[in-house]
């Protein structure tokens, strides 16, 4: 069987080792420890249980490996624009007024403009 088959376990250092013995020592230094409150991951085999069980005051199994921050992220995926449609515009037609709505404009009906000239020093107040 093969270590991915057995599973593993994290051991966490969790207790100054000053004051502790060659030989508890040795059993940290086995489980891989070399740093306090760094964890190691070891195989789940009855030697490294009877390591952990021989210095329960100095270390602890912890739970699962924490996931990665980025896998709580979403990922977004790049596409090119899609190509641009073509459309037949049509022009719409012209809306038809009903027979009241007509009105015919007849010629004196006030659309009459008057055209004033300003007197000006260019023109010394003559009208061309």
């Amino acid at each position: 069987m093969t270590m991915a088959d057995k599973g593993t376990i994290r051991v966490k250092w969790v207790r100054s080792g000053i004051g502790f013995t060659r030989r508890q020592r040795q059993m940290i230094r086995g489980l891989g420890l070399r740093r306090l409150n760094k964890v190691a991951e070891r195989a789940d085999t009855p030697r490294v249980r009877a390591l952990v069980a021989k210095v329960p005051h100095f270390v602890e199994i912890v739970g699962q490996k924490p996931a990665p921050a980025w896998a709580g992220v979403a990922e977004y995926k790049i596409t090119p624009p899609p190509p641009p449609t073509t459309q037949v515009v049509t022009e719409a037609p012209k809306p038809q007024l009903a027979e009241a709505e007509k009105r015919t404009i007849e010629p004196g009906a006030g659309l009459e403009h008057e055209i004033i000239v300003a007197d000006d020093a260019s023109t010394n107040g003559s009208v061309e």
